[in-house]
């Protein structure tokens, strides 16, 4: 199986010349080291790449975006450690970049599940005014509102902000963030990874001020213990 982070050989080839030459083309790429561009007027139109290759990138990248479950118990970990406020194992910026498409699958699989569970009566809680009387306060607005005013999220991931409050609000609005997210034909950026870490943290925080502490990691963890199931055996396979 190829290895994303190997290097790939490259090459051009005109879409015309292409057609003439294509099996020895298929024959080149086949041992899934290179990977070979076609041109149209000096423009990349597609490329041509090996099964495991494709794969490969699928695993990586998602077929439209960032992996769906993507890495559970990596992103449980993280967020854990941001609740223990335990600053040696916080999320940072800097080690993040090989697995940040994974992290934010696997974020969006935890945002979109426990989001709407009926710990957090699906999305909407019904708040005591001071003034008296209720109010019924949406759980996408207190993320994204938390994630707006957190210090390190307006220094590191000021830009990806608009992406993840849409995904958010999907959630909300539409039942899946990851849905969403898909259709934005947009890299993860280290900065967006760190800010769903983030979310998820805060939303664990709600949960457990819901539903008393601890409540947040028991449902992470039938999370994990579901996706490792449904998903085994596949490229998503929780580890």
């Amino acid at each position: 199986m190829f290895r994303f982070e190997e290097p790939l050989n490259e090459s051009e080839i005109g879409i015309r010349e292409a057609r003439m030459r294509l099996p020895a083309l298929l024959s080149t790429v086949e041992s899934g080291s290179h990977v070979v561009h076609v041109t149209r007027r000096g423009k990349r139109v597609s490329a041509l790449v090996s099964p495991d290759v494709a794969e490969s990138i699928v695993a990586v990248r998602g077929a439209r975006g960032p992996v769906i479950p993507g890495d559970i118990a990596g992103a449980i970990k993280l967020v854990e450690a941001l609740m223990a406020e335990d600053e040696a194992r916080a999320p940072s910026i800097d080690t993040k970049e090989t697995r940040r498409e994974a992290l934010v699958g696997a974020c969006l699989t935890l945002v979109d599940i426990m989001l709407p569970d009926p710990v957090l009566n699906e999305g909407e809680l019904e708040v005591d005014l001071d003034e008296g009387g209720q109010e019924t306060k949406y759980v996408a607005d207190f993320l994204v509102r938390s994630l707006y005013r957190h210090p390190h999220v307006r220094t590191a991931a000021l830009e990806a902000i608009p992406l993840i409050a849409g995904s958010i609000w999907a959630a909300q609005v539409q039942g899946s963030a990851a849905e969403h997210r898909l259709t934005i034909p947009a890299e993860v950026s280290i900065g967006e990874c760190y800010g769903w870490v983030i979310a998820l943290w805060q939303l664990c925080r709600l949960i457990n001020a819901v539903c008393g502490d601890g409540a947040a990691e028991e449902l992470m963890y039938t999370i994990e213990e579901y996706c490792r199931t449904t998903y085994a055996g596949t490229r998503f396979e929780v580890g």
